[in-house]
């Protein structure tokens, strides 16, 4: 079976840290299928703004389905110590699961990995519309004053 896992402690840090405590999580070997969601994410993106996206869905789930959700995360379900033996599987990871949660930020198009664990969500027979996309972007600064940020008016260029 896949492993999965699901929040002890929610509230106590992201697993998009690379000091995540694994103790935060209760592992669980999962049925094929029994996986609710694939996380996809851009380890370049903010780890703050991508753990508060993934609360944000574990809320919404929690109130659907009245219990806690069960994900695969690539940092806390890959053996760290030998990444290269569990990439070859990325496919079944993703056909486990019943959803594809994509925490798309800034950097996210840019990185192939995570452009080929969506293409490898709809080869593997995976419905498009099983994969949402929960969009984080950093705020934009505020222009400066007088910075404006659109053309100026006739009256302001003095034409």
């Amino acid at each position: 079976g896949a492993t999965g896992v699901s929040w002890r402690r929610p509230s106590r840090g992201s697993p998009f840290r690379a000091s995540a405590d694994p103790t935060d999580v209760a592992w669980r070997r999962a049925e094929f299928g029994g996986i609710d969601a694939f996380i996809s994410h851009s380890w370049s993106d903010d780890a703050d703004l991508k753990w508060a996206a993934l609360q944000g869905w574990r809320r919404a789930f929690k109130a659907q389905h009245h219990r806690e959700p069960t994900v695969w995360i690539d940092r806390l379900c890959i053996d760290q110590s030998d990444v290269a033996s569990s990439l070859p599987l990325l496919p079944v990871y993703l056909a486990g699961c019943q959803h594809c949660l994509a925490i798309v930020g800034p950097s996210y198009l840019r990185r192939l990995w995570c452009a080929m664990e969506l293409f490898v969500w709809v080869a593997a027979g995976k419905s498009a519309e099983a994969i949402t996309i929960l969009p984080i972007w950093p705020p934009a600064p505020a222009p400066a004053p007088g910075a404006g940020g659109s053309a100026p008016s006739v009256e302001e260029s003095g034409s």
